[in-house]
């Protein structure tokens, strides 16, 4: 998990600070894919992507289109000072 911001109100903060002692390890594309196995056999078709700044994950767009073409609802909680280009994909 990582944030571009250092928000006093943060509802992750503790979580970041933890990890900040640790190197920076983004969640693999194979690691969500078995996320999004997990709510196909849930019959889950809604994921939140919080903890941190979910946009600035290097694969973004790529696992976001996914979710769209899996017709899973998503909730991203965002800060939102993503890079400026997302503003046309969004």
């Amino acid at each position: 998990m990582r944030c571009n911001r250092a928000c006093s109100y943060c509802f992750a903060k503790e979580k970041l600070n933890s990890y900040s002692k640790q190197p920076v390890k983004d969640i693999s594309l194979e690691n969500f894919n078995r996320v999004l196995d997990f709510l196909s056999k849930s019959n889950q078709n809604v994921l939140q992507l919080a903890g941190g700044e979910p946009t600035i994950h290097p694969q973004f767009k790529e696992m976001l289109q996914t979710l769209i073409n899996k017709k899973i609802r998503v909730n991203i909680r965002s800060n939102p000072l993503w890079d400026p280009n997302l503003n046309e994909y969004f």
